[in-house]
């Protein structure tokens, strides 16, 4: 009944799940780092809240929904019913709780699509950060292109370490006469 509003189904231990199933078997202390947690609404709840140890505790909630990490749920419960011996005391999963009184069924498929709407993380995205791509981000600012048009015009091969860093540096130039100079020696033909 908590994934009456979800849009997906468990799709079994493939995909991201496995990952999630591999977390809570080997590294259940770092559950919270790796996984997104949850969306979820509430028609109302009732909370305690100690606010000398900044702690609550949820004493009711009315018509609880998971829209966004219904994946994540199924795993745990999965990955605990496959293998008993996962202590899930050390499993921290965050949750984003909107309290919706009206309107919901409208409210939940925005939410839904909002949440869902990520641009997708490829392999060669988590080396962005690392000294060799940095170094050679840095080299490619300051060694010229060749001048193979012997015009003296001065261009780099811009290194984009970052998918869309071109367009966030040029962003970041306050006048037309910065852009221009730029992209004149930053072309995006030597990106």
């Amino acid at each position: 009944d908590l994934l009456q509003s979800n849009v997906r189904f468990f799709k079994g231990k493939k995909g991201c799940n496995k990952g999630i199933f591999d977390t809570l078997k080997s590294k259940p202390h770092r559950f919270l780092a790796y996984n997104n947690g949850l969306t979820a609404t509430a028609k109302d709840v009732l909370a305690d809240y100690n606010e000398d140890e900044r702690t609550g505790v949820l004493r009711y909630i009315e018509n609880f929904q998971i829209l966004n990490g219904g994946q994540t749920t199924a795993s745990i419960y999965y990955a605990k019913k496959e293998n008993p011996e996962i202590d899930l005391s050390l499993v921290y999963v965050q949750m984003k709780l909107i309290v919706l009184q009206e309107k919901a069924e409208e409210i939940h498929p925005l939410i839904t699509l909002y949440s869902n709407t990520q641009t997708n993380i490829k392999p060669s995205d988590l080396s962005t950060n690392n000294a060799f791509n940095q170094k050679l981000q840095d080299l490619s600012r300051t060694i010229t292109a060749p001048d193979v048009m012997h015009n003296a015009i001065v261009r780099h091969w811009y290194y984009e370490r970052v998918s869309g860093q071109y367009d966030q540096d040029l962003l970041r130039l306050k006048s037309k006469t910065e852009r221009e100079q730029f992209k004149a020696e930053n072309p995006t033909a030597y990106k």
